[in-house]
């Protein structure tokens, strides 16, 4: 985990993927003369793998990293991010209620090609991490679904009954909607 550095080996680094076509990899874009911009924005631009960012979760709920009174000012929600929103952004971290009760304390990022997500509740352990680098698949959209399914707030579909009635169907005014699943298993309804 880092910022891109000239001592990456190209074969460790993911291959992002747009419209179906190879994308490349962090070192198949070049940098511009001041640094990384392709890829650093306001997220941070650092590259991580699951396993890194599981290992990140592990030292934040520890208090390996930060002291107990600064982790907790971090997750604490301070400002609301929209006005009639159930999120808070707190120091660097989104802070929410879930359906159940908890407090679900998240992030994401990506530069449009990479995207990643992490989501925990130090309550009851529960962590989420997802990593996606094909464009189109934004981590957050499986993140949540499979954030709900844990802690019961969404009940798993039975994907094949829905796939079952994809197809197109005739309005009471004559025309026509057509439902598709796209690749992101979304139901995308079109006239």
């Amino acid at each position: 985990t880092g910022y891109l550095r000239p001592g990456f080996d190209k074969k460790d680094l993911a291959v992002g993927y747009r419209d179906g076509e190879r994308w490349g990899t962090a070192l198949d874009r070049p940098w511009r003369p001041e640094g990384p911009g392709w890829h650093l924005r306001a997220n941070g631009g650092i590259l991580s793998t699951i396993g890194d960012m599981h290992r990140w979760y592990l030292a934040l709920k520890s208090d390996r990293v930060l002291p107990e009174a600064v982790r907790k000012k971090s997750f604490a929600p301070h400002v609301r991010e929209y006005p009639d929103g159930p999120s808070y952004y707190g120091y660097g971290w989104v802070t929410q209620k879930s359906d159940s009760g908890s407090t679900l304390i998240w992030h994401n990022g990506g530069n449009g090609i990479y995207n990643a997500f992490m989501g925990f509740d130090l309550e009851s352990d529960l962590v989420v991490i997802v990593s996606s680098n094909v464009s189109g698949k934004i981590s957050d959209n499986y993140a949540e679904r499979i954030l709900g399914m844990m802690t019961g707030s969404v009940k798993p579909l039975d994907e094949s009954a829905l796939k079952g009635k994809a197809g197109t169907y005739r309005l009471e005014t004559g025309e026509e909607a057509a439902l598709a699943f796209d690749e992101n298993d979304t139901l995308r309804i079109s006239f």
